[in-house]
C-alpha cells in the first residue's frame, strides 16, 4: 500500500515515475486484483493504461495523451527495458513487466468467473466474429455483449453518438478497445464517462495474437527483451523507423533522468507563512515521513486548495516524483486546486524535462499563485490537443 501523506491514503499501490509516466508498482496478479475491484465499483467509470516505450515516447510529444495516462486509475508498465531502467533510476523497483497481451486472457478468465460482460471493439469483423467463436470453447462462461468494428481512419470522424448507442444498449461492465495508440486512448478519453462503462481498456493488438491472427515472439525472446527485435524482423518496414526513435527517445530521456536524480539542489526561500494565515491557508509538515520530500509544506485552504511548498527539496528522484505524482492525482479526484511552490532549481528542472508541468504546476510563491488564480488560469485546463502521431492541433476535449 502507498504511503499516507497527512491524513490521506493517495494510493492503493505506489507510483514510480519514469521519463514522465507515473507507473503503478504493481504485479499482474496486483493488476489482476484492481480491475476486479474497478468492475465491480459501477459508481464511476474508470480506465486502464498499459504503457510500453513506444507509449512513452509518443506521450512525450503528445500533451493529451500524458493527461490521460497520468490520471488513469492504473499505469502499468508494458517493457522489460523500463523495469530494467527503474533499477538504476527510481528509489522502488517496478516489480515486473505487466503485458497488455499477457493480461487479456487472464482478465477475461475473471470476467467469465465473477459474470462481468466484455465488449470488444476495434480489430475488423471477421477477427472479431472467429475471436467470439475461440473464445465460446475456451471460456464459456464469458459473458459477450457485443463486438463492433469502427470504420478505418481517425477517430474524430467517427459517429460517437452511433457507436455509443450500440454500447449503451448492450450495457457492458469491460470494454477492450483494440485501435493501437493513441487512437484506442483518444476514443476512451473522449467517451469512457458518456458512456459509463465500469473499466475500460485500450489493448492494443491483443485480441489478433488470442485469435492467431498474429503471432507473439517465443517466451525466450520475451524474456530476453528481444520481443521488439522480433516483431521488427517480422515487419521491418513498419517497425524499423519507429523502434530507431523509441530507443533514441528512451536514451536521451534515461540519461536526463538519471543525473537529475543525482544532483543535489540548494534551499530557496520558502513561503510567506504570515501572507498564508492572512489568506486563509493552514499551513502544516506535508507528511512524508522519508526521503527527499520529507521537510516540505503543505497549504490547504478552504477553497480547496492543495499546495506543497518545496523550497526544501535538494534531493529529487523519480520516488519523490513520484510521491508528487500521487497526491496531484488525489487532489484532482477531491476536486482541489494543485500547484507546487518555490520549487528548487531541482525540482523544477526535473518536472519540465519530464514535460509534467501541466499536471504538477510550479509557482515560484504564493504569491504568484494567487494572482493568477484571480485571473482563473490556475485550474487544470479542459482542452488538450496533439492526439495524433503526427502532433496534428486537433483541440479535443477531454470529459
Amino acid at each position: 500500500m502507498s504511503e499516507k501523506m497527512g491524513d490521506r491514503n493517495v494510493e492503493p499501490y505506489p507510483i514510480s515515475t519514469l521519463l514522465g509516466i507515473p507507473f503503478h508498482r504493481v504485479t499482474m496478479e496486483q493488476t489482476l486484483e484492481v480491475c476486479e475491484r474497478l468492475l465491480e465499483d459501477r459508481s464511476e467509470p474508470s480506465y486502464l493504461v498499459t504503457a510500453n516505450v513506444d507509449f512513452t515516447y509518443l506521450a512525450s510529444k503528445n500533451p493529451a495523451l500524458r493527461e490521460f495516462i497520468f490520471h488513469s486509475d492504473l499505469v502499468i508498465c508494458d517493457g522489460l527495458p523500463l523495469v530494467w531502467l527503474s533499477k538504476l533510476l527510481a528509489g522502488e523497483t517496478l516489480p515486473e513487466r505487466v503485458a497488455g497481451s499477457d493480461l487479456g486472457l487472464p482478465l477475461l478468465e475473471v470476467c467469465a468467473r465473477r459474470g462481468f460482460s466484455v465488449y470488444f471493439l476495434g480489430s475488423d469483423e471477421k477477427t472479431l466474429g472467429e475471436l467470439e467463436r475461440v473464445l465460446s470453447e475456451r471460456l464459456p462462461d464469458l459473458r459477450v455483449a457485443g463486438h463492433c468494428s469502427p470504420p478505418i481512419g481517425p477517430v474524430e470522424s467517427w459517429d460517437d453518438s452511433e457507436l455509443s448507442a450500440k454500447i449503451g444498449s448492450a450495457s457492458p461492465d469491460l470494454i477492450l478497445a483494440a485501435f493501437g495508440c493513441p487512437k484506442q486512448e483518444q476514443w476512451i478519453a473522449r467517451n469512457h464517462r458518456r458512456l459509463g462503462v465500469p473499466l475500460s481498456i485500450g489493448v492494443g493488438a491483443t485480441l489478433d495474437f488470442i485469435v492467431g491472427k498474429q503471432q507473439r515472439a517465443p517466451k525466450l525472446a520475451q524474456k530476453l527483451c528481444l520481443e521488439w527485435f522480433w516483431r521488427m524482423c517480422s515487419n521491418p518496414k513498419r517497425f524499423v523507423k519507429r523502434y530507431a526513435k523509441d530507443f533514441g527517445f528512451l536514451t536521451k530521456a534515461a540519461i536526463g533522468q538519471f543525473l537529475d536524480g543525482r544532483s543535489k539542489g540548494r534551499v530557496v526561500t520558502g513561503c510567506d507563512q504570515e501572507l498564508a494565515a492572512s489568506r486563509g491557508y493552514r499551513v502544516r509538515r506535508a507528511g512524508w515521513e522519508a526521503g527527499g520530500l520529507s521537510d516540505c509544506v503543505e497549504l490547504t485552504s478552504e477553497r480547496d486548495d492543495l499546495l506543497i511548498d518545496c523550497s526544501s527539496v535538494v534531493s529529487f528522484g523519480a520516488e519523490e516524483l513520484g510521491q508528487l505524482c500521487e497526491v496531484a492525482r488525489w487532489a484532482r479526484r477531491s476536486g482541489k486546486s494543485f500547484a507546487i511552490l518555490n520549487a528548487t532549481r531541482l525540482v523544477s528542472r526535473t518536472i519540465r524535462r519530464q514535460r509534467l508541468e501541466s499536471q504538477l504546476p510550479l509557482f515560484e510563491s504564493l504569491e504568484d499563485f494567487l494572482v493568477d488564480r484571480v485571473v482563473g488560469d490556475a485550474a487544470p485546463a479542459e482542452e488538450f490537443r496533439a492526439w495524433s502521431k503526427e502532433g496534428a492541433p486537433l483541440g479535443l476535449k477531454i470529459t
